[in-house]
């Protein structure tokens, strides 16, 4: 009797989209609704446009943007973590904001 033991396939790695997720641009927003950044998920060829409060979900990366400056926007992850994404910068790596305490 030959016993041969069972395959089982390896586990897919998830693709995280944050990876390629790029702050493509700060705008200001329809009736003077204060900036949005326009977050491009190359990934699958999406624009988002989001405003302080606004929820993220781009892959691994879940939080809110917290504020919006001219050139970059603070986001807070779902840890209550803050990190800051500045123009051209990919999503997954935003640097996180130094707590001044």
């Amino acid at each position: 009797v030959n016993v041969v033991p069972e395959r089982k396939p390896a586990p897919r790695e998830v693709f995280d989209d944050a990876t390629v997720t790029e702050l493509t641009g700060v705008v200001r927003g329809p009736r003077d609704a204060g900036l949005q950044i326009w977050l491009k998920v190359q990934s699958k060829d999406e624009y988002l446009s989001l405003g302080a409060g606004d929820k993220i979900d781009v892959g691994q990366w879940q939080g809110r943007v917290k504020s919006v400056q001219r050139q970059r926007a603070v986001l807070e992850s779902e840890d209550g973590r803050e990190y800051e994404l500045g123009l051209g910068e990919i999503l997954s790596n935003a640097s996180p904001v130094e707590s001044g305490g």
